[in-house]
């Protein structure tokens, strides 16, 4: 894993490339697999994407959310099962020590999984998420079908380039958006697109949209 702390001091990040290894990578996309054919088109079904004054979805994006689907079997799951690495003592440690509002993710003891696919025009505009931290983790088949799908963040003006297996963890209250995507015609809907294995983390009691579960 290559470790790198956004520089911003306002509103400072982490991110980490290659951060699942080769024998990880390849169940996860075991997962991945599997799920492509349920993912739900957020538009047109009833989740957790952000929406606008009006109530209009602020994304195109499919989701399917793993702590449903896999419910009390979640040792089913390759990507539930390597996520907890996300928790692990040095993450912990170097997250704490240049996120300020890190020493809340130390303490966090829930957490919420999804993915998300982005294809052809795919976006997630402005938002920020009601939970206390994000972890972003992006997949896709490489090399590259696709431009944009990169992560800015309005506040710091930053972006982040999308990189398959680079994972982005940060306070759930920045602003954030995902750049529309243009994928090469040849390869529209067949599953070339950008994977998003978001976590979220709270501390127990703190509910929201769908199951939490303990990180232990």
């Amino acid at each position: 894993m290559n470790i790198t702390l956004c520089d911003d001091k306002v509103f400072p990040f982490l991110i980490i490339d290659n951060f699942y290894n080769n024998e990880e990578e390849i169940k996860i996309w075991i997962d991945l697999e599997l799920l492509h054919p349920l993912l739900k088109d957020e538009k047109t079904s009833t989740g957790n994407m952000a929406v606008d004054g009006d109530g209009n979805k602020k994304g195109d994006a499919k989701r399917v959310y793993l702590d449903t689907f896999f419910g009390n079997n979640r040792g089913q799951s390759n990507i539930l099962t390597y996520y907890k690495k996300i928790v692990s003592p040095e993450i912990i440690k170097t997250y704490t020590k240049n996120v300020p509002a890190g020493i809340t993710f130390q303490s966090s003891d829930t957490d919420i999984s999804q993915i998300s696919y982005y294809d052809e025009s795919g976006y997630y505009g402005e938002h920020h998420d009601l939970y206390m931290h994000t972890c972003l983790i992006w997949f896709y088949k490489e090399p590259k079908k696709f431009q944009g799908g990169d992560l800015k963040f309005i506040q710091s003006k930053t972006t982040v380039d999308c990189k398959h297996n680079r994972m982005v963890l940060f306070p759930s209250y920045y602003l954030h958006e995902v750049v529309r995507m243009d994928m090469n015609k040849e390869y529209i809907n067949k599953g070339f697109g950008r994977y998003c294995l978001t976590h979220f983390y709270n501390i127990n009691g703190y509910k929201n949209n769908g199951t939490l579960r303990t990180n232990k």
